[in-house]
């Protein structure tokens, strides 16, 4: 069993990996990515995201950074796997059925591999690999 462990990143920390998922989020639901508790509403054309208590009011095609933390993953309780400073991105693609789409990028301080990633993401975001551009 895997542990996931969420906590400041260390100063200075560059990001030179990425990996994207396509991901929904269900309108009004808090969703929890790493420790980030994330809530996106629909307004008009436009969705209103919610992280971590501050709102922004994003257009399709708008990004919005998510500040950066650092995860140590564990395996037993204590034997690390491995441990990585992150932040993502969000960009907004639109929203249909009460579902709003992201493309979310995952920026790591070390090459993590996709199936330790996919720990910090809930299932509810049904995340989808997409290559990067």
């Amino acid at each position: 069993m895997l542990t996931v462990s969420i906590g400041t990143p260390e100063v200075g920390a560059t990001y030179p990996y990425a990996i994207g998922y396509a991901v929904t989020f269900p309108e009004g639901q808090v969703i929890q990515v790493g420790n980030a508790r994330i809530i996106a509403l629909s307004y008009q054309n436009e969705i209103i995201t919610d992280v971590d208590g501050d709102r922004q009011q994003m257009a399709v095609g708008d990004e919005r950074i998510v500040s950066a933390r650092h995860a140590t993953i564990t395996t037993l309780g204590f034997f690390r796997v491995t441990d990585t400073n992150f932040q993502f991105t969000l960009k907004y693609k639109g929203e249909r059925d009460n579902v709003a789409y992201f493309d979310l990028i995952v920026k790591t301080s070390r090459q993590v591999p996709d199936y330790l990633i996919r720990r910090l993401l809930p299932q509810e975001i049904q995340a989808v690999p997409i290559e990067l551009q």
